[in-house]
């Protein structure tokens, strides 16, 4: 079975406060929705290990900027900490195109 996701994350228990905003962009370099999360106020701090270091990926203050591309099957997500700074990025590949 196929798990579906929504990218303002309805049912992330861990979000205490949180923001979204989505617009759909239609310009010579990309077209399709991006969508902007931000995490005021998290519950407990996300960690994933990576190239054998610990990251956080969510906490109080982070930005998720996700991008739809029309007509591909995949998402790509740009993670930013509290002080705006580049933690990740990474890309999904969907089931369907988006």
């Amino acid at each position: 079975m196929l798990k579906r996701k929504y990218a303002n994350w309805p049912n992330w228990t861990r979000l205490r406060e949180k923001r979204y905003v989505q617009e759909y962009v239609k310009v010579p370099e990309f077209e399709g929705s991006v969508g902007l999360l931000f995490l005021d106020s998290v519950e407990k701090s996300m960690k994933v290990r990576h190239t054998g270091k610990e990251l956080c990926i969510a906490g109080n203050g982070f930005q998720w900027l996700q991008y739809f591309p029309k007509g591909k099957n995949l998402i790509v997500t740009a993670i930013y900490d509290e002080q705006g700074k580049i933690v990740q990025w990474y890309i999904d590949i969907a089931f369907r195109t988006v």
